[in-house]
């Protein structure tokens, strides 16, 4: 596994590592296992930092089983700021693999 950090900005979707037969085994969903990941600061979210973490919708096919995420992360030097921003974490059935992309959600932006 790679950690990759959700708050700098890159294209497309990112490769974090493939999980093993046997963790599917022992009963873990696949949201379980990117949850896991988040915590362990694997997927950098900020979560360990009391990011907000807001799962919105889960979509799932034959293929790959999707987690569509809003976050909230804080922090403060002179100033505060509040970054948020979205993605999406992937797992694909068939080669274990894990992915994440950024995901294009308006709805949390505020209108003019």
């Amino acid at each position: 596994m790679k950690t990759l950090n959700l708050t700098f900005t890159f294209e497309g979707r990112q490769t974090v590592g493939i999980v093993k037969e046997a963790l599917l085994e022992e009963g873990f969903s696949y949201l379980d296992i990117g949850l896991i990941l988040m915590h362990a600061d694997v997927i950098q979210t900020y979560v360990h930092l009391y990011a907000e973490l807001s799962l919105k919708k889960e979509v799932e096919n034959e293929q790959e089983y999707k987690a569509f995420f809003h976050v909230v992360y804080h922090f403060c030097t002179s100033d505060c700021f509040d970054p948020e921003y979205d993605f999406v974490y992937i797992f694909d059935k068939k080669s274990r693999k894990i992915m994440v992309e950024y995901w294009d959600n308006d709805s949390h932006k505020k209108k003019n």
